[in-house]
This record gives C-alpha cells, structure tokens and sequence, in this order.
C-alpha cells in the first residue's frame, strides 16, 4: 500500500458571466396624462443593479413622476403633460455589476 505525504490545495473557480439583456420594453401608444410602465429583464452574475436613462445619456432619478429608477421596473406618471420634457425621448435601461 502506497503512502502519502504532504499537502493538497484546492481553489474554487468562479466565472463571472456578463449582463445580458433578455427582454427590452415594449414600445406603447399613450394619451395625455397617462401613467406609463416599462420593465426589462436581464440576466448576468449576481449582484447587478438596473439605471434608466432618458436618451441615452440622462440617468433617471426617483421622484413624483419617476418610479423605480434603479430597478427592472419603471413607471412615469402624467406623461406627456407637465412633465412632458422628462417623457419626450427614447427610454433605455442598462444592467450591470454594482
């Protein structure tokens, strides 16, 4: 019988998979003064965090019009009356890594 001596190491290998947009808001056809919501889901490595943007390039802050800035799940109330600067524009979601 073989005899053994010494140490074994082991590691555990983790890969990180990159966020990837699953299903993006569907485009809506809305009156004045509606309340509009928008939902995204996406999946990656744990934790991710969701930002809204207005064009592009305006990240999207929680307040009485805006709802859910930082998650998948959006809601903009009164759209296209007194907010109608923050509602005209594309809507876009990003997902990532916090």
């Amino acid at each position: 019988m073989p005899v053994f001596s010494g140490s074994i190491t082991s590691t555990v290998a983790m890969f990180l998979a990159a966020p990837k947009i699953l299903r993006a808001p569907a485009s809506q056809m809305l009156s004045a003064g509606a309340t509009v919501v928008l939902d995204t889901e996406a999946t990656g490595t744990e934790p991710l965090g969701y930002q809204w943007y207005r064009n592009a390039t305006n990240q999207l802050k929680d307040g009485v019009v805006v709802k859910g800035s930082t998650s998948n799940l959006l809601t903009l109330v009164n759209v296209l009356g007194p907010i109608q600067e923050l509602t005209r524009g594309g809507k876009q979601c990003r997902r990532g890594g916090d």
